[in-house]
């Protein structure tokens, strides 16, 4: 497109507001989803790291998070190994399933703090100060422009 690119006006700093309203359970999750959301949403509520345009991608794990409960369930009742058609022995395919859900799921989880190393970068940048000393400057120069 030729000309300025329009403006953003749908967006309001009430939407980018972090601790502000919590985001609501999208009504197409799943049972178990549902279950995963009413327990994580409120404790990342209390973090104050939540603002409402987070919905999708909560939506997103809490549903990674059922399917890989599924998965799981599955697991346990099938085996890890089940015979085909022909009567060989394979991989059951909940297994991938349960595999691609896990890392799905680490994926979102690291985005809001909620793994160890992912947690520990958050509270290391909170920590770290706004202005960096400039890097070309040597011990030398910054002694001289002290005194």
């Amino acid at each position: 497109m030729r000309g300025r690119k329009p403006a953003l006006e749908t967006l309001t700093d009430a939407a980018f507001e972090l601790g502000g309203e919590l985001p609501r359970c999208p009504p197409h999750l799943d049972a178990e989803a549902k279950r995963e959301w009413r327990r994580i949403v409120p404790r990342l509520g209390t973090l104050g790291i939540l603002s409402r345009l987070d919905t999708a991608a909560l939506a997103a794990y809490c549903q990674c998070w059922s399917r890989w409960v599924e998965a799981e369930t599955k697991l346990r009742e099938t085996g890890l190994v089940v015979k085909t058609p022909q009567g060989f022995a394979q991989a059951n395919p909940y297994l991938s399933i349960a595999r691609q859900a896990l890392a799905d799921m680490r994926r979102f989880l690291s985005e809001f703090g909620l793994t160890p190393v992912s947690r520990h970068r958050l509270l290391r940048d909170a920590e770290e100060p706004d202005d960096y000393p400039i890097l070309s400057e040597t011990p030398d120069d910054a002694d001289s422009q002290a005194a």
